[in-house]
């Protein structure tokens, strides 16, 4: 957020939607920012930056990795308890985070499946976004969740996933309009790029 304030050109405003809702309509939106590149891109779309995915638990929670299998599995529901044990962790118990679908992190997430994605198990506790998902994992030791990269901090500790699919490697973040930004949008998205530049 302090980039884009930095960017945001002087004498305009900047209202920047987060999570999913209703707060503007596509009409009132100069640029969409989104992680990972839709199918097909329509329009406009410029690579601001690029984030990966990171699985994290709680700082004091000892496991260091999983397999995705065991991860996926998790998710689906395919465990006989709610249980790291069963995991081939800890006796602790589990408590597995994740998104709305309609989110760019939980579809990258999904996109793990090799065939459709299984759906959420019910047991699985949903957050609005990554700022909700660190605060939950960073309070709760039993904790579950994932990530973009650049959210993870020292309240959460990342863990390897073996093996780690394409998908959440490095993916790009668009801005995405539907026809070539102007003006300040323009001006704005210049500046990302510039200030993003290593």
């Amino acid at each position: 957020m302090g980039l884009f304030s930095t960017c945001t050109p002087s004498g305009f405003g900047l209202a920047v939607q987060q999570a999913e809702g209703v707060s503007f309509t596509t009409e009132q939106t100069d640029l969409t920012l989104q992680w990972g590149a839709p199918d097909p891109v329509s329009g406009f779309a410029s690579v601001v930056g690029a984030d990966s995915l990171t699985v994290v638990v709680h700082p004091d929670n000892p496991v260091t990795s999983l397999s995705l299998e065991a991860l996926l599995s998790t998710y689906a529901g395919n465990l006989p308890a709610w249980d790291w044990d069963y995991l081939g962790q800890n006796p602790a118990p589990l408590t597995a985070y994740a998104y709305s679908p309609a989110l760019d992190i939980q579809r990258i997430f999904t996109s793990a499946w090799s065939a459709a994605p299984s759906p959420l198990n019910s047991e699985v506790a949903l957050v609005p976004g990554p700022a909700e998902m660190r605060a939950a994992v960073a309070t709760d030791q039993s904790a579950l969740g994932f990530l973009p990269h650049t959210w993870v901090d020292s309240s959460v500790k990342p863990i390897r996933i073996d093996p780690v699919p394409l998908s959440w490697q490095k993916q790009p973040v668009l801005a995405i309009s539907s026809v070539e930004p102007q003006g300040a949008a323009r001006a704005f998205l210049l500046c990302l790029q510039e200030e993003k530049k290593p």
